[in-house]
């Protein structure tokens, strides 16, 4: 078992993932859920493009 804080500092060390969701207690009431996908950088959106 482990915090949010605790998933969000891992993925949020890494530039090759993306969180997709989070939700705490989301699977039959009791699990937390969070989503991620693993990219390659050039394929991530560049809002900068816009």
């Amino acid at each position: 078992m482990t915090s949010p804080g605790w998933v969000f500092e891992q993925l949020h060390s890494r530039d090759d993932v993306t969180t997709l969701f989070h939700a705490e207690k989301a699977w039959h009431g009791q699990h937390n859920v969070t989503a991620i996908v693993k990219r390659h950088l050039h394929t991530w959106f560049d809002p900068t493009a816009l």
